[in-house]
């Protein structure tokens, strides 16, 4: 509902836990190492929490089958025993290690540290409520649940305790929720995968009430104690406090406990409890705007943006980018989104990315950053990034400035538009126009981003150049009187002059915000360009306290419309500028890779390039050290050039050029996955199959 990653991987897990009794109950193990095995295929994340429930739950089986069987527990056969299980378990994980260590090395690769939180934070109880209770991020159950946990502590028997007390520290110890969070934050979403556990045992415990094996005392008073730590708990969600309506669940819960004492109806709690579930979960989520909308996913999804898509990407023979515009909602939706293997996007959401490109976003060229959330990062409306970016084709609903609508598009149903520039650099090229990185380093805003229309960032100085001369004859002031303090309670819409603009002219500006109200988001728009600083409690803080803008300007225009949100915050160091060039690459791109359509897929790109003057290929695409380029065949020195990107040295002539990416790990995967294959093997096949059998086996395969 919040997010269906949360819960796809939650089949698997069941099946891990049906394999567990079959484990332990009949010593086979197929059904358990399966369920692992899907379970971390599915989501890798999710499946560290969900190993973690299932060890839980196999401890107490074990005990369970050691009791009835009459067989006395001992430390060393418990240990020893526990060795057998572990096994299985790495037997799964080695089996998914095509997709583990090609993962872990990108995330490890692709975050810049873990957050910092101290011993006190992560060992002392924290009794935050809404770990278990009812919210979306957390395990998302009722006060039933916390009142069944605390009767599991009443119970005679140790085994029996023993699972609810792992419960507890599971989710009271912070340090739980780090370690399955990977060490990056404390929160409560690595904990779902203990919801079928906590179901169990609330099977188990309404099962106990049908047999009226608890008394009246040992029943009633967890009930007391729920009320109490609800009274005294912590239960807010986003800045809202919901205590009114989790007191409530725990009054009622009190009450149908004393009335199951009195009439014995059975099924009284568990209806009085999927009741609440259902009230509170649409209430909060209501109340909280979680709810999507039908007809905006209808509208996201719709299959006929594929069509335009793939009809546009048909008929073209370069090598382009092609971004979706629309809301705020609808540009977050598509992020990560993509209709066809040829659409390439500049845009990425994703806690591992690429160290390099997040850095050249955020503090080299500095695009604006409209979202909350650092890690997400949309396509940008500045037409310098645009052309620098390769961005030839735009899906939008409203005219893109300096972009012409596609006519073979413009009856398609729903009102979505395709847009097509031609003079954007492609995402490969050649040139001999290249600037030294330590003279670029040098350049200040807006020449930091002008610049790459010009020049090519790479290498080291071989002649001196008179860039910033040449630069600065193409951008004037605008003197921009914005600066200030705002208190204000909702937007503000205001105008500032600038002077009198060409078509094609771009207005740049940056300031730094002070936000006096660091629990508030601080949002401020030029034209339609947004730009946000998020309020410094938010668990992905974007840091962005220098706002950046690039904003297209029309005929004759001699004013900007700018929105003040709402807020307390203060602005300085105003820089105002105006491009009178339009931008157009002045000659840069001397030779154009074409991509061969057959051949560029999966890990390779693959064409031609016909070089005139020898220079450096110069590419949009992130550089990483894992990239492989050849040149006719023959190896070439890859390089980081603008900062951030793929690139090399190349010599005149006509080359067949192909850059392959290697997966680190992948190699090391694959030989985990196939170390784990034969003991699953060996494992379900022990004991069950003779020679006779096997040689049959062999007959059949031929």
């Amino acid at each position: 509902y919040n997010q269906i990653m949360f819960v796809n991987y939650m089949p698997f897990l069941l099946m891990g836990l049906l394999g567990t009794d079959r484990y332990f109950r009949k010593k086979k193990s197929g059904l358990f190492v399966m369920g692992v095995f899907l379970m971390i295929m599915t989501s890798f994340y999710f499946s560290i929490g969900g190993i973690l429930v299932l060890v839980v739950y196999g401890v107490y089986r074990y005990m369970e089958v050691q009791e009835t069987g009459g067989i006395r527990l001992t430390f060393g056969g418990f240990l020893q025993d526990g060795i057998k299980f572990c096994v299985h378990i790495l037997t799964a994980v080695l089996m998914s290690g095509v997709l583990l260590a090609p993962a872990a090395m990108a995330i490890m690769g692709g975050r810049k540290g873990t957050s910092s939180v101290s011993l006190g934070e992560l060992f002392l109880p924290d009794a935050e409520l809404f770990r278990l209770l009812y919210n979306p991020y957390g395990i998302g159950l009722t006060a039933l649940s916390m009142a069944v946990l605390l009767t599991g502590l009443t119970y005679r028997k140790w085994r029996e305790k023993y699972i609810y007390i792992a419960c507890i520290v599971l989710l009271i110890i912070p340090f739980f929720m780090y370690l399955l969070n990977g060490t990056l934050y404390i929160r409560d979403k690595a904990l779902i995968p203990m919801l079928p556990l906590l179901c169990y045992l609330t099977a188990v415990y309404l099962e106990k009430q049908s047999r009226k094996e608890i008394p009246f005392w040992q029943g009633v008073i967890p009930f007391v104690l729920t009320f109490l730590l609800l009274f005294a708990g912590r239960v807010q969600a986003e800045g809202k406090d919901y205590r009114h309506l989790v007191m409530t669940d725990g009054v009622v819960m009190l009450i149908c406990v004393l009335v199951f004492y009195w009439k014995h109806w059975e099924k009284l709690l568990i209806a009085v409890s999927i009741a609440f579930l259902v009230v509170f979960q649409v209430g909060y989520n209501m109340s909280a705007d979680k709810m999507l909308d039908k007809k905006f996913y209808d509208k996201v999804t719709d299959r006929e943006y594929e069509n335009m898509v793939r009809k546009a990407l048909e008929n073209e023979e370069g090598f382009y980018r092609m971004e979706q515009f629309g809301t705020d909602e609808e540009n977050a939706a598509n992020l990560n989104r993509i209709w066809s293997r040829r659409q390439y996007s500049s845009s990425v959401y994703s806690s591992a990315y690429n160290d390099a490109y997040q850095e050249y976003r955020q503090n080299t060229f500095e695009i604006e950053e409209p979202y909350r959330n650092i890690l997400m990062q949309p396509g940008s409306k500045n037409p310098v990034w645009q052309k620098f970016m390769g961005v030839k084709y735009i899906l939008s609903e409203t005219e893109v400035p300096g972009y012409k609508e596609v006519k073979a598009f413009e009856n398609v149903p729903g009102g979505m538009k395709l847009y097509e520039r031609e003079d954007v650099l492609p995402i490969a090229y050649v040139t001999d126009k290249v600037l030294p990185e330590a003279d670029y380093k040098e350049l200040k805003f807006p020449y930091n981003q002008t610049v790459f229309m010009d020049y090519a960032v790479a290498g080291k100085a071989e002649k001196e150049l008179e860039v910033l001369k040449t630069l600065k004859e193409q951008i004037v002031p605008a003197e921009m009187k914005i600066g200030g303090r705002h208190v204000q309670e909702e937007l503000q819409v205001s105008k500032a002059e600038i002077p009198k603009a060409a078509e094609g002219d771009l207005l740049f500006v940056q300031f730094k915000v002070e936000n006096n109200r660091a629990s508030k988001d601080v949002s401020i728009w030029f034209e339609d360009v947004k730009n946000k600083l998020t309020a410094k409690s938010h668990i992905y803080y974007n840091d962005n306290e220098v706002f950046t803008y690039g904003v297209p300007l029309k005929e004759g225009q001699k004013e900007v419309e700018i929105v003040f949100g709402a807020g307390d915050y203060e602005i300085s160091g105003v820089e105002s500028y105006i491009w009178k060039t339009g931008a157009a690459p002045n000659g840069l791109c001397q030779s154009e890779f074409m991509p061969d359509k057959e051949r560029t897929k999966g890990n390779c790109i693959v064409g031609d390039v016909e070089v005139e003057r020898k220079g450096f290929f110069i590419t949009s695409i992130p550089y990483d050290e894992n990239f492989e380029a050849l040149a006719d065949g023959k190896p070439v020195k890859i390089e980081k050039v603008n900062t951030a990107f793929l690139g090399f040295k190349i010599e005149e002539g006509k080359h067949k050029i192909e850059i392959i990416y290697h997966a680190p790990g992948l190699a090391f995967g694959k030989a985990l996955t196939l170390l784990g294959i034969v003991p699953y093997i060996f494992l379900n096949l022990k004991g069950t199959w003779n020679t006779d059998k096997f040689y049959r086996f062999c007959r059949m395969l031929g």
